[in-house]
């Protein structure tokens, strides 16, 4: 269980930097 959770997470925080940087490339792109 502590695997699969451990996982998860990892997988979430994956999409959520993915997400997160891809909204920063956006703002950067705004700004210019």
């Amino acid at each position: 269980m502590d695997k699969y959770l451990a996982e998860l997470l990892g997988t979430f925080w994956l999409v959520f930097g993915d997400i997160a940087g891809a909204k920063k490339l956006g703002f950067s792109i705004k700004a210019i």
